[in-house]
């Protein structure tokens, strides 16, 4: 028995990586799975090739979708665990060797955290299999495989991540609101000491007001309605002061700017923020303006930045994805959320919000263009004789991650538009783009199957029996251990995959047939 922490010499993930020696099999139950701790123990496991099965918790949604899908494209088995009103909490990792076992049990989840950083306790066990304590904890273990799903394609994983993403959008949301208080709570506890240096009201600055708020308008006028004033602009200093005497408030609780000089400016738009909000929203104008330049130069009856993607020196590419931004804030997909003003100057200057028609054909326009990226992508791939053809959102290459993450959404669109309305004519003519690129809506995983299928209908038109031999076997080697695989696991497969295999002349063998050969 050894106790095991992070803060001494030999951290968990080293003495789980020490317990790989000899392992034959290998069990977690873990109650939260991140990247950065799955990846070390990942790698150990492919490269000397052990049995391994995975119970991931879904607890509070703190476990990554990515990293859950790395599992599930390994050889390893994964189940998800989330019970109503309970939480799943165990923290087990098993090691069953040669005669023997060890177990690790704890406070450590599979994080970077729990394996290296986190102020983490463990005991290492060693024990006989057989033994009185291996069948209590293969006991436990039988347990938390009866509450747990057996993941068998990636579509589990998939509704996870979707709601992984509108918790973690929420928690955000959540998280800043908690930190502005928490400062709030901590700054009363402060002696106040009102430094700030009230403004002056001179009559010189009082008679010249009139004339700086036209060369104000003026200026807004120039800038196609923009109210935020350059740093670099003789009229600057009168705008501070704007903002200097509006956001200070003496003893009476009175804002120190003249009434009727409030009214007129407020008619004007004026933009009444702090200083670090007043820096953002300068340069938010800014990007909003170089979008206006961008769509007159293209004589658009709208403002929004289209990526020209074959253009290399397109300088306007930063532009196009604050385009997509603001959209994903008004949507309330991206924070910080719209503010009332930028929404009104959107709307000012026609922006190309969701609703607008013209959306449809650039739409259709980036659809095409990924289209074409992700057909060139696949036939690469099978030129060079890989078996996963299909960009996925593990790629270590940005632009066929970026592609990955394309598929699976427009994948997953397509089906939410078909379970709407079955005769959505995007979707149908979308899907059948997919299918003659042999990708399927269901997702990476039939697409695959189906491609192996379509392999084995093939040799089998040029060789009837079951198992080529000699010279005639060595191009289908692959095609012949997929065959073994689905009849060995025949039994485990959904409806489909089994009509399917059926239909292919592929089929669990009958045991007493078996025998008799």
């Amino acid at each position: 028995m050894e106790l095991i922490t992070n803060n001494t010499t030999k951290n968990h993930l080293e003495t789980i990586t020490e317990s790989l020696d000899g392992t034959t099999e290998l069990i977690c139950c873990i109650a939260f799975l991140k990247e950065s701790g799955l990846d070390p123990l990942l790698n150990q496991i492919q490269t000397r090739k052990i049995k391994s099965t995975f119970y991931i918790g879904l607890d509070f949604y703190l476990t990554e979708p990515l990293a859950l899908r790395k599992i599930c494209q390994s050889e390893c088995s994964l189940y998800l665990t989330q019970i109503e009103k309970k939480t799943y909490h165990p923290k087990i990792y098993y090691f069953k060797k040669e005669g023997i076992g060890q177990s690790i049990i704890g406070s450590a989840n599979l994080t970077n955290g729990g394996m290296n950083s986190n102020i983490e306790s463990s005991v290492l066990l060693d024990f006989k299999l057989g033994s009185k304590f291996d069948t209590q904890l293969n006991a436990q273990i039988e347990l938390l495989k009866e509450i747990s799903t057996l993941v068998e394609n990636c579509e589990p994983i998939d509704e996870y991540e979707e709601l992984y993403k509108i918790f973690h959008l929420t928690q955000e949301e959540s998280n800043s609101k908690f930190l502005k208080e928490e400062k709030r709570v901590k700054q009363k506890r402060k002696p106040k000491n009102n430094t700030k240096k009230r403004p002056s009201l001179t009559n010189e600055y009082l008679n010249q007001w009139p004339e700086k708020f036209e060369e104000f308008k003026i200026y807004k006028k120039k800038n196609d309605g923009n109210p935020i004033v350059s740093k670099h602009d003789k009229l600057h200093k009168w705008y501070q002061k704007q903002n200097d005497l509006y956001n200070y408030i003496d003893e009476d609780g009175k804002r120190l700017i003249p009434n009727e000089h409030l009214e007129l400016l407020n008619s004007e738009g004026f933009y009444w923020g702090n200083g670090n909000d007043l820096r953002s929203i300068r340069t938010w104008e800014e990007n909003l303006g170089k979008c206006m330049e961008y769509s007159f130069l293209k004589k658009q009856p709208y403002v929004w930045v289209t990526w020209e993607k074959k253009d290399p020196k397109f300088k306007y590419k930063k532009y196009a994805h604050w385009c997509v931004r603001q959209r994903r804030r008004i949507k309330g997909e991206d924070n910080p959320p719209i503010s009332e003003y930028e929404l009104k100057r959107l709307r000012d200057v026609n922006f190309l919000f969701e609703d607008n028609e013209s959306r449809n054909k650039v739409k259709e326009d980036e659809f095409l263009e990924n289209l074409l990226k992700l057909e060139d992508f696949i036939n690469l791939k099978r030129k060079n004789g890989d078996k996963k053809w299909l960009p996925s959102q593990t790629e270590s290459d940005t632009s066929a991650y970026e592609l990955g993450n394309w598929l699976n959404d427009s994948l997953e669109w397509i089906k939410r538009q078909l379970d709407k309305d079955p005769n959505d004519e995007i979707a149908l003519s979308r899907e059948k783009e997919f299918l003659q690129l042999g990708i399927y809506k269901e997702g990476i995983f039939k697409s695959y199957f189906e491609a192996s299928a379509k392999a084995y209908v093939e040799m089998r038109k040029l060789y009837p029996i079951d198992n080529p031999k000699g010279e005639e076997r060595k191009p289908y080697q692959e095609v012949l251990k997929w065959a073994t695989e689905n009849k060995s696991r025949y039994d485990t497969f959904p409806e489909w995959r089994k009509e399917r295999l059926e239909q292919i002349g592929l089929k669990k063998q009958n045991p007493n047939r078996q025998q008799r050969l």
